[in-house]
């Protein structure tokens, strides 16, 4: 990995330097200069912490309420971590693995959210013993295993996002209470003296409208009323991620923001002293890196209309085909005897 030296940072603020950086793409080149004239090849990355520094500053700036817990399972990268160290970021950790890399790091138990629902046994010690005591959870049988092995835990019941909307990775089918399910959960929580601060979501990665993030803060609202009409004192809501790495036409991060920042306003009012944070990850660090590899051959393929192509086989004989025919793909099912079988437009 080669870094690009885009940002320097002292006391716990990250500012950037005021010198000229090379170009991303310069910097590439020299790398594989030194690499060629080393008789290497390998496939490497270039990292610019001046992006990173960038999408947190736009970050602060468009989500003022919302304290970013960077999602380590997205990049866990030494240098992009102690980056984010340094400049005061929490972490979102899944596993015993990634709390040893950020505590080593010198970070704060509090400045980090245990944020699997499912938990091994020996994590969930390890993260008592440590004082990493913030975690979600989204059903009772997790509510053993914490009463058990971190009874100290504040807990944030994970509930599944909207089923108004769609994401490219639709997480409600492995994490997430329903909100319907909700009340119970929170009863038997209360009835095994656990402690639940608050609710977490999240929206999917990739989803595909901004409108997303409403209707679920929305519900978690409602999860949230209940469980403090149960005794507990609500304090922290968990929007997770989902925040777009790249603009795109239909999801800008400026609409996200927007959106979130409208139903924040209407459901946790600053009034209400609710503390709002989210888990980004590609947000963060998408446009900080640069892939070069090494190409060992290309073949040019010339398409003709009409004609299927790209022939992908199946069992008994049959096969996957496809063929452009103007603005479309028609994708076609053959068998070995039959012939064309089926055919379907899927892109128009």
């Amino acid at each position: 990995m080669t870094t690009k030296p885009g940002s320097s940072v002292s006391n716990g603020v990250v500012t950037l330097y005021t010198k000229l950086v090379p170009p991303t793409a310069e910097l590439v080149r020299e790398n594989i200069q030194i690499m060629e004239s080393q008789g290497r090849h390998d496939a490497f990355f270039v990292v610019d912490l001046g992006q990173i520094f960038k999408k947190l500053d736009q970050w602060y700036r468009l989500l003022p309420r919302v304290r970013p817990f960077y999602a380590m399972k997205c990049n866990s990268d030494p240098e992009v971590c102690n980056f984010l160290a340094r400049a005061g970021v929490g972490f979102d950790c899944a596993s015993k693995v990634e709390m040893q890399q950020i505590l080593a790091l010198g970070v704060h138990p509090s400045r980090i959210v245990y944020a699997n629902p499912c938990k091994a046994f020996a994590h969930l010690r390890y993260a008592q013993e440590q004082g990493v005591d913030l975690m979600t959870f989204d059903d009772v049988h997790e509510l053993v295993k914490v009463q058990k092995y971190s009874p100290n835990a504040r807990l944030l019941l994970r509930i599944q996002s909207s089923k108004e909307h769609k994401a490219k990775h639709d997480f409600n089918k492995k994490f997430g209470c329903d909100p319907d399910d909700a009340p119970k959960v929170l009863r038997t929580a209360r009835n095994m003296g656990l402690d639940v601060v608050g609710v977490s979501f999240h929206v999917g990665s990739l989803p595909e409208e901004v409108d997303c993030f409403a209707s679920t803060i929305r519900e978690a609202n409602d999860v949230f009323t209940h469980g403090e009409t149960l005794g507990f004192d609500m304090q922290i809501l968990d929007i997770g991620g989902g925040f777009p790495g790249v603009d795109e036409a239909g999801m800008t991060f400026e609409k996200v923001a927007e959106t979130v920042n409208a139903a924040l306003e209407k459901y946790f009012p600053a009034t209400r002293g609710t503390e709002i944070i989210a888990e980004p990850g590609r947000y963060l660090v998408t446009s900080a890196f640069t892939v070069a590899v090494n190409i060992i051959g290309k073949r040019v393929l010339h398409f003709n209309p009409g004609m299927w192509s790209s022939c992908r086989l199946g069992p008994n004989g049959s096969s996957v085909r496809k063929r452009h025919l103007g603005a479309q793909i028609e994708w076609g099912l053959f068998e070995k005897r039959r012939g064309l079988v089926s055919k379907q437009i899927i892109y128009s």
